[in-house]
């Protein structure tokens, strides 16, 4: 993992506090999101590591605040997590951790998932598209 500062200028809103809530000059430590690890999902819509972002007619980007489903579920199986179905459509959930299968509720994975990924999540993340670079914050 790579990181990077970004010197940013705040941009005054009416004279009201600065856009993006930085003062008139910050540095920011963020990690650098690599462009194989940016996922196109449309004409205006990317996806980086599990969150969906959206790109305005304007060039503005946002975190749409939605996740990316994918990501998520191949966190899952690396974690040893997996899906397996029974009689009538019916299935369980199941991890495999020291060669030991244990049966998982659903409350269970998302509490995993998120004390493993969620919450190390670097808040502030550098990527770039095309030679431009964007600083999201995900809060």
């Amino acid at each position: 993992m790579t990181t990077q500062s970004m010197k940013l200028k705040g941009i005054q809103e009416n004279g009201h506090g600065t856009q993006n809530g930085f003062d008139t000059e910050q540095t920011v430590e963020a990690e650098v999101i690599e462009q194989h690890d940016i996922v196109k999902i449309s004409e205006s819509e990317f996806a980086v590591k599990f969150y969906i972002f959206a790109m305005l007619p304007n060039g503005q980007i946002y975190c749409t605040g939605q996740l990316y489903y994918p990501a998520i579920l191949q966190a899952l199986k690396v974690m040893g997590y997996y899906k397996r179905g029974r009689h009538e459509g019916a299935f369980i959930f199941l991890r495999e951790q020291d060669n030991i299968i244990s049966v998982k509720d659903p409350s269970q994975m998302k509490d995993a998932f998120f004390t493993q990924h969620l919450r190390h999540l670097k808040t502030h993340m550098i990527f770039y598209l095309g030679t431009r670079p964007h600083l999201m914050t995900i809060e």
